[in-house]
């Protein structure tokens, strides 16, 4: 029975929710049916919990069902001190009282998810980011008005982060799309392996991965036009970058007419030996990631030396 449990996360519960399950644990059956459980070792509840899960809609990740820690005191004192066992986070998402109620939950690794953040999830998202030490996962579709209200909290070290997905909402054609600072997570985090930008502006890209080694999928889209960032600090940035497994660079607009042309510039090639796949779609002088042909899987339009429209 020490089989490896997948990461599972406890969705914060409302309080209606916890309402229901604490009447439902104090009746006069659920007395007897504690009684009849109780003999069960401690080793074999573990394992019963592992199998206590359900995925979500996204399936990435399954979700331990909450209401076990209100059957008795026992399964609540096992869950709460068995997390790496139980591998245990905590999921900040649409509808869950982050800020009233994360104080209530043990010092568990945090999962941030809000694809599209509602006004009454503010407040939810600013308490989450108040633990910045514990986030694991930050999965965020943020306005540019949302932005500026949790840039302060964006420039704190997130030391345990490995998945970073950061995408604008209701960009208009005219609106300026947010800036990463320089400072943006400390300046970098080691841990990081996945980052995800969508029509985010991100000259503080280098800084942000110079010390990723483990990142495995960059994805950057919907690539802004005010974001321009030098070829070679482009090659620089990748070129540390040994595990990447994929690579995706979309531009929102064109930069230049597909009749266009320009003369390559001297840059210096990157060789990324664990890439797998590669997406381009932008404006490229034909300096694209030296890959393994046998291993590169193409995606989308990534020919080089023109300009690809839309």
């Amino acid at each position: 029975m020490g089989t490896h449990q997948p990461k599972a996360c406890v969705r914060i519960p409302s309080a209606s929710e916890h309402v229901s399950a604490l009447d439902s644990c104090y009746t006069d059956q659920s007395r007897r049916q504690e009684a009849s459980i109780h003999p069960i070792p401690d080793s074999v509840l573990l394992e019963l919990f592992g199998f206590c899960k359900k995925n979500r809609g996204s399936g990435w990740y399954p979700v331990l069902e909450w209401q076990l820690v209100h059957v008795c005191q026992r399964w609540r004192n096992l869950i709460y001190s068995s997390p790496i066992r139980l591998n245990l986070e905590l999921l900040c998402t649409h509808g869950t009282p982050v800020k009233k109620s994360l104080d209530c939950w043990p010092d568990f690794p945090i999962i941030i998810e809000y694809d599209k953040v509602a006004p009454e999830d503010e407040e939810n998202v600013l308490a989450a980011l108040e633990h910045p030490g514990r986030v694991h996962r930050l999965n965020l579709g943020i306005t540019k008005k949302l932005w500026e209200k949790i840039d302060t909290a964006m420039r704190k070290p997130f030391p345990v982060l490995t998945h970073l997905w950061l995408g604008c909402k209701n960009q208009g054609a005219s609106d300026r799309a947010p800036v990463l600072p320089r400072d943006f997570l400390g300046g970098g985090t080691l841990r990081l392996q996945e980052v995800h930008l969508r029509d985010i502006s991100f000259p503080s890209l280098p800084t942000l991965l110079s010390s990723a080694n483990d990142l495995v999928d960059l994805r950057l889209e919907e690539i802004p036009e005010t974001c321009y960032l030098p070829p070679e600090a482009m090659v620089a940035t990748l070129a540390v970058l040994t595990r990447l497994k994929t690579l995706y660079i979309q531009y929102r607009y064109p930069i230049l007419h597909a009749t266009q042309r320009l003369p390559a510039p001297e840059t210096p090639t990157v060789h990324l030996p664990a890439l797998s796949s590669f997406y381009f779609k932008g404006f490229s002088s034909g300096k694209t990631p030296r890959t393994n042909p046998r291993k590169l899987t193409k995606k989308g339009n990534d020919t080089p030396k023109k300009a690809i429209g839309s």
